[in-house]
């Protein structure tokens, strides 16, 4: 799509943008990229908006989980003492492989 083209679409989805993060420059930078492989072509400024708008709340999301993930509680402190004296985290274990006959090859 040439940058005229992509432009005037920008422009239209810009006011139908729920989240910005902080500024339109970052709505500007992601449809350009977005541009270098043509992913926009036959898309309407609806569509595209949408699209921007899910991307955001899932980051937004994330974000908010990672900022929860940090946070040290009573509670949390209290049940990772409880769970290290169980032994911790139990190990990861290699899933069991059978064989098509039925027998365990782990154990041939």
């Amino acid at each position: 799509m040439e940058q005229s083209k992509l432009n005037q679409l920008m422009d239209a989805v810009l006011p139908l943008c729920d989240d910005l993060n902080g500024s339109p420059n970052h709505l500007y930078d992601w449809m350009s990229a977005g541009n270098k492989d043509n992913f926009f072509d036959g898309m309407t400024a609806e569509q595209i908006a949408e699209l921007w708008n899910t991307e955001m709340a899932s980051y937004r999301r994330s974000e908010a989980g990672r900022a929860l993930g940090r946070i040290k509680s009573p509670k949390k402190s209290k049940t990772s003492a409880a769970n290290g004296r169980l032994g911790g985290r139990p190990a990861k274990t290699q899933p069991t492989q059978v064989a098509a006959d039925g027998d365990n090859v782990a154990q041939k």
